[in-house]
């Protein structure tokens, strides 16, 4: 199985609310709030940023100038949502965008580094709020920046947004690895449906890739659920 909806947004960062703001206005379990325009139609990033048990905080990997052939597909992705097949293999995968974090050789899965949600204060650049601040904020105010959101879609709702207040309510979570879980949400596992975050600075021909991954999620490459056992890890 994998995670539903799976596929990658595109557009315009206009507005965000950092976990601790997110929370006093919403409610839920920690997350960074991103605020995107595609096209006309308003989508809200949901973006883990603590696990709701241990251990809490979160694997995170940032390249501020990061380059990878991948970048070819995802940067032909149209504004607006665009589905994945959630059936690819390494065969058929090479001229989409889909994202996964072991077959893709996306990243030195080495070098993730476990970050909590808030630390040491605004402005201290050691905690995952401080990091989406520095990035997010520059792309909103960057008016030729492009956010490329890889996750699951939810929406449309009935509702209003409980965040940014637009209707109908629509946005992308599962922002994060999804593979390697155990316990209750072993059935998102699936390969080449991995989340992230890219951002596309054209004017200073950059990109910034930010990956996340919950300490609980174990993967064995050649099937993309828990390489060991033990008892289950419900960790998010």
């Amino acid at each position: 199985m994998a995670v539903s909806s799976y596929g990658a947004l595109v557009g315009t960062a206009i507005d965000k609310l950092d976990s601790p703001e997110a929370q006093q206005k919403g409610g839920g379990d920690p997350h960074y709030m991103i605020l995107v325009d595609a096209g006309g139609e308003k989508y809200r990033l949901a973006v883990n940023v603590k696990s709701d048990n241990n251990p809490p905080d979160l694997q995170f990997y940032l390249d501020d100038d990061y380059k990878h052939p991948i970048l070819d597909a995802v940067g032909q992705l149209p504004v607006g949502f665009t589905s994945f097949p959630t059936n690819l293999t390494p065969d058929s995968v090479s001229t989409t965008a889909a994202l996964d974090y072991v077959r893709g050789n996306l990243f030195d899965l080495s070098e993730l580094k476990i970050l909590p949600a808030t630390a040491g204060g605004s402005g201290s650049s050691d905690d995952l709020n401080d990091i989406f601040d520095v990035y997010v904020a520059k792309a909103i105010a960057t008016s030729t920046a492009v956010i490329y959101a890889f996750g699951s879609k939810w929406g449309p709702e009935s509702k209003a947004d409980a965040f940014f207040d637009f209707t109908p309510g629509n946005g992308v979570h599962n922002m994060h690895m999804n593979q390697g879980n155990s316990g209750k949400y072993i059935y998102e596992n699936g390969v080449y449906t991995d989340g992230g975050l890219l951002i596309h600075f054209p004017d200073e021909q950059r990109w910034v890739a930010m990956f996340l991954k919950f300490q609980s999620q174990v993967v064995s490459a050649a099937t993309g659920v828990p390489a060991v056992g033990g008892s289950p890890v419900t960790s998010r």
